[in-house]
């Protein structure tokens, strides 16, 4: 029979499912899977033997290439790991969170959560993530904004009649004069900053 079709399904599929676990485990079993491929290239007929040789080599570069490889990424500037990167997602509880338990989904995914302020939160309530406490999302529901309320981005957008202003954003202060080239003309010319006003 011709197994290599088999182990090179398996390969390609491990890789491509490693993309979204980041762990390198995956990446190492199809590199077993391409063992195994190697192997029914040359004993075409022995599948015992292919799966003995995918099974070693998927053994052999967990053990000893993983390690080094989880390492070096780990060690990169600005490197964060997907749980890491939970923390500032929203999600909807499937299951009453306390502050022992429970679950919520993000991303279509089933995260275990507990309340941050340690408040039951019941299910389908919006939820915001906080904080990593071990293998727990810490959450809290997610804060309602009051009615009308528009964020403004200053220079980028307008607040809609009746928009309620957040302390937080501050009308942007005029532009003041720069020492040497006086104040911008209304409509300024392109070459206004690159000449000193007399």
């Amino acid at each position: 029979m011709i197994f290599w079709v088999l182990w090179l399904v398996v390969a390609i599929g491990l890789a491509i499912a490693e993309l979204h676990s980041g762990d390198f485990t995956l990446l190492m079993l199809s590199g077993g899977g391409v063992a195994g491929l190697i192997t029914s290239l040359i004993v075409p007929d022995l599948l015992w033997v292919q799966v003995i040789v995918a099974a070693a080599a998927a053994g052999l570069l967990l053990w000893a290439l993983r390690p080094t490889l989880l390492r070096r990424v780990h060690s990169m500037p600005g490197y964060r790991s997907s749980l890491d990167r939970m923390v500032g997602s929203s999600g909807l509880v499937t299951q009453a969170i306390t502050a022992d338990a429970g679950e919520v989904k993000i991303n279509g995914e089933a995260w275990s959560a507990r309340s941050l302020t340690g408040a039951d939160i019941p299910v389908e309530t919006p939820v915001d993530v906080y904080e990593i406490d071990g293998t727990f999302l810490m959450v809290a529901v997610r804060p309602q904004l009051p009615d009308g309320y528009a964020p403004i981005v200053p220079g980028i957008a307008t607040p809609a009649p009746g928009a309620v202003m957040p302390p937080s954003v501050l009308p942007t202060p005029p532009v003041a004069p720069l020492p040497g080239l006086g104040t911008p003309p209304a409509t300024g010319t392109p070459d206004y900053w690159a000449r000193p006003q007399g």
